[in-house]
This record gives structure tokens, C-alpha cells and sequence, in this order.
């Protein structure tokens, strides 16, 4: 019906751009494949080409993992993407006292033609299998310090350094001169973001407090932690022109804290989270009904970490290539209604705008751009 030859019709359901197709032709299968519900048969295709068309998705604490609101894009946005390309995603966890064992058993267990593995799980064990026997295999290292000169395998990490540069050259644009970390323990001691931020002291800004809190990995908790350690710190905090926070539940709870207390974020205290999570309804509170999100905050893009995670894996399951690969997903700064002007603004004379802006005003905002590196 399309009048092409059936290999065509193949490449343009299985995705495969290898080849040169025009835009009219591909639309044309496409609108007939859709009109007679017609798709790439699983079994079939197995059969003829050798493969699963299956993509595995090893991981150790699958509960934390999916409850986490940082974890649930990553991982909603590589099984969008591996449903896009016509394979399917496959869960296997892996838990036990020796990971590396459990993740080498589920590769040497399953059927799939390609592997993602949870940041800093497998071992050496892993390696040599994986190094042994050429399968593809992405590991996602998120802005953990550690695990960056992970061998025979593609990573993904995130660079966070450059939205907080961004950050710090708006802040340093607005005249802002001091500010207080508010920040998990574990954000602190295991990520990037915490020397990121150190990194203000070269825009001229000062970090007068910094106010540490310990809470258990859940969402909910981490607000809920967040509102009494800054309820508790209010005396602290009020003095502050910035309060910037390692995550968005940390901040959204610094801002209900402010709240509280009869001060306004943005307009009396700024507050700057990060993962740019307020997009999600299920992280707005019940009684705000704007449409738009009002924190500002450090995206880090990580629905487009998801992609270029099966974007890797296809490449590799596609092409005889050996060299591995390290793939850096910039992170960007967004203002938003949190991040405001300075006290001392007004009182030196300089015009005071309003902390609501259009994102169009900021030339910082851009899309994400992807570093590679070579890990041979």
C-alpha cells in the first residue's frame, strides 16, 4: 500500500535513521500503519534479526528509586523513550550483600539486548563480563562524587557546575553579596552540588550560614524536615538575602517555614532549590492552585539524561564499537518568582523589579546541551 519495498516499511517502524528516507515517504507509512494498527511483532522480529528488543533496567533499591520524584523522570523518561524506539524496558532488581554479584546474575540470567545499571552498582565482576563479552551496557552516575573513572562501560552524569554558574552570575547581576546553604547531609557530603555552590565565592557572594539537616530518602519527609529545621533557624535565616537549598523539597519547605512567619520569598528573602521539580502537580501543595511554577531552581534536565541513556544503548546494540563514551547533560538556571532583589536595593537607589519575570527576559535560559568525552 505505502509502494515502497517492505524493508523500507521495516526501517521506518523500527526507528532505524541509519538510512536515507524522505520526509513524504516516512509520513506515508506512518499514516498507514497507524490506520490499520499495524506494528513490529515482537516475536518476529526476535526471530528474524536475533535480537530480544528488550532493554533491561538493573537496579538495587527499586522502591526508593521509584518513590523518589528525582528518580520517577529519570526512569519515566527511558521507558517513554524505549517504547518510542519499538523495544520494550524490562525491570530487573538486584539486592543482596554482594551487588556486583546479583547485577553480573541478572545479565547472565535475562534476555535483552542492552543493560542500564544504577549508578556505583556493579564491580569489578561486572566489568570483565560486560568488557568480555561486548554487551552494551550504560550506567547513570547522576552528580555523585564518586564512581567518574568508571571503566569499560558508557556513563551519564550530570554537570551541575554550570547552572550554578549561571545562577551566581544572575545573583552577581542583582547585586546579591551574601547567602546560607541550606542542605541535606547526604547532598552534602556525596554530590556535586555542595562544591558547585562553594563555587559563589568567586562571583563575590558570601556564604554567611550554612544549615544542615538529616531526613530519611522520601519526598514528603524531606519537606515536611525541611519546614521545622528552617522554622527552627528562623532567627538565622531571616538575616539572609538568599537561602539556597540542595534540592526543590528542601526549598519548597524553607518557603513554607518563611510563609509562616509573615515573610515573603522572593520579595523578602530569596530561595533557589534544584532538580526543577515544581513542574510535577504531585509536588505543589494542595491549596495553590496557579498553574505556574514559582520556584526558582537548577534544572537538570534529567527526562533528557533518560533519552540520551537509550539513545547510548541503541547506538551501541547498532554499531561494532568498543570505544566507551562519557556523556555530561548541562544543567541550567531558571529564574523564577523566588528569586527577587537584594534589601539594600532599595535603599541605594537602585530601581527594584518585580520578582515575577517572563523566562524570555533571562539570555541565560538555553537548551541543555550534551558534553562528550572520550573514556578510551
Amino acid at each position: 500500500m505505502a509502494k515502497v519495498n517492505p524493508s523500507t516499511v521495516s526501517r521506518v517502524l523500527n526507528g532505524n535513521k541509519k538510512y536515507s528516507i524522505t520526509s513524504s515517504v516516512r509520513s506515508r507509512i506512518l499514516e498507514l500503519a497507524d490506520r490499520y494498527s499495524y506494528a513490529p511483532q515482537g516475536t518476529a522480529r526476535s526471530l528474524a534479526c536475533r535480537q530480544s528488543f528488550n532493554i533491561a533496567i538493573i537496579l538495587d533499591r527499586v522502591e526508593n528509586d521509584m518513590a523518589s520524584s528525582a528518580g520517577a523522570i529519570l526512569l519515566g523518561s527511558i521507558c517513554r523513550e524505549v517504547t518510542k524506539q519499538n523495544y520494550k524496558a524490562i525491570l530487573l532488581p538486584a539486592s543482596g550483600k554482594d551487588i556486583d554479584a546479583e547485577v553480573l546474575h541478572c545479565i547472565r540470567s535475562s534476555n535483552a539486548d542492552a543493560y542500564f545499571i544504577g549508578g556505583l552498582m556493579a564491580g569489578n565482576k561486572t566489568w570483565a563480563e560486560l568488557e568480555k563479552s561486548k554487551t552494551p551496557a550504560v550506567t547513570f552516575l547522576g552528580d555523585t562524587i564518586f564512581g567518574d573513572d568508571i571503566p569499560n562501560i558508557d556513563v551519564v552524569a550530570l554537570d551541575v557546575e554550570s547552572g550554578y554558574r549561571e545562577l551566581f552570575r544572575e545573583l552577581s547581576a542583582r547585586n546579591f553579596r551574601h547567602m546560607a546553604l541550606f542542605f541535606l547531609k547526604e547532598h552534602k557530603l556525596a554530590t556535586k552540588r555542595y562544591p558547585a555552590a562553594l563555587l559563589a565565592k568567586e562571583y563575590g557572594i558570601e556564604i554567611e550560614e550554612e544549615i544542615p539537616f538529616n531526613c530519611p530518602v522520601s519526598d514528603f519527609k524531606i519537606r515536611h524536615t525541611a519546614r521545622e529545621t528552617a522554622h527552627a533557624a528562623m532567627d538565622r535565616l531571616r538575616k539572609q538575602e538568599l537561602i539556597l537549598c540542595s534540592n526543590d523539597l528542601a526549598a519548597l519547605g524553607v518557603c513554607d517555614a518563611l510563609n509562616a512567619c509573615g515573610i515573603r520569598p522572593g520579595i523578602d528573602i530569596s530561595v533557589v532549590g534544584f532538580d526543577n521539580l515544581e513542574v510535577q502537580s504531585t509536588y505543589r501543595a494542595p491549596t495553590d492552585d496557579r498553574e505556574l511554577p514559582s520556584l526558582a531552581t537548577i534544572d537538570t534536565h534529567l527526562a533528557e539524561a533518560g533519552r540520551v541513556i537509550v539513545n547510548l544503548l541503541l547506538k551501541r546494540i547498532r554499531e561494532n564499537r568498543t570505544e566507551k563514551e562519557k556523556l555530561s547533560i548541562k544543567s541550567t538556571f531558571i529564574p523564577r518568582e523566588t528569586l527577587g532583589f537584594p534589601k539594600q536595593n532599595e535603599t541605594d537607589g537602585i530601581l527594584r523589579k518585580s520578582a515575577r519575570h517572563s523566562q524570555d527576559e533571562f539570555s541565560l535560559l538555553q537548551e541543555p546541551h550534551i558534553r562528550k568525552e572520550s573514556l578510551s
